[in-house]
């Protein structure tokens, strides 16, 4: 509920998107209930934005993922280590 509940502050905090200045990567599930066109969009809108897809994931991805979204995690975080 508290999800349906704060849904439209996600769309208005879109617009803060652009001012992000550090580096991004967005992990999205295959499952994800976000349309493929949705999560382009976000992307563009954080400048250098790196973008993946986990197989067998959905919108919960720590839940779905873990050792997935951890390993993807530390290799963005710690590149050429």
């Amino acid at each position: 509920m508290s999800l349906l509940r704060n849904s439209a502050s996600w769309h208005a905090a879109t617009k803060e998107y652009g001012r992000i200045d550090v580096p991004v990567l967005l992990i999205w599930g295959d499952q994800d209930w976000a349309t493929p066109s949705e999560r382009e969009h976000d992307r563009t809108l954080i400048k250098d934005a790196e973008m993946t897809m986990l197989q067998r994931g959905g919108h919960f991805l720590p839940l779905d993922t873990p050792e997935e979204v951890r390993d993807l995690i530390v290799r963005f975080a710690a590149p050429g280590q």
